[in-house]
């Protein structure tokens, strides 16, 4: 990401989490993690500390061989009160993580709105809709 569009970022061995300039959050999952419910929740308490616990639109991308927990996997939903997130994207564009994500739409059925893309860019235009600028735009209608 380029550095111009970095508000503010934290690092950390399995992620890079980054508040864009437009209000986006971005979290990268580096090669080869398991998101288990450490990480998980360690990555709650940035997403909280990076957004000041205001709500933003969530964009997530993995490198390969990134895992999910099933434990993980089942908090994913308990602790989504707690998360700074008003809207999730989910870059999928192996097949693989296509149907993880998918079937984590249909199971879990996040109270968010969640949407799997192939690409970015296709992400970020939907997460648009739910930035808070976005919001007080449709309400001057």
């Amino acid at each position: 990401m380029h550095e111009d569009n970095v508000l503010k970022q934290v690092k950390i061995n399995e992620a890079t989490v980054t508040l864009r300039r437009d209000g986006i959050v971005h979290v990268l999952f580096h090669k080869n993690i398991t998101l288990g419910l450490g990480l998980q929740m360690l990555l709650l308490n940035i997403y909280n500390e990076i957004t000041e616990r205001k709500k933003h639109p969530f964009i997530f991308e993995a490198f390969e061989g990134v895992r999910v927990t099933r434990e993980a996997k089942n908090n994913a939903i308990r602790i989504e009160d707690d998360a700074p997130g008003c809207a999730y994207a989910v870059v999928a564009k192996s097949l693989a993580y296509k149907i993880i994500a998918g079937f984590y739409l249909q199971v879990k059925k996040p109270k968010s709105p969640y949407k799997v893309f192939s690409e970015k860019e296709e992400a970020i235009e939907w997460l648009k809709q739910f930035l808070p600028s976005a919001e007080n735009a449709n309400n001057a209608d």
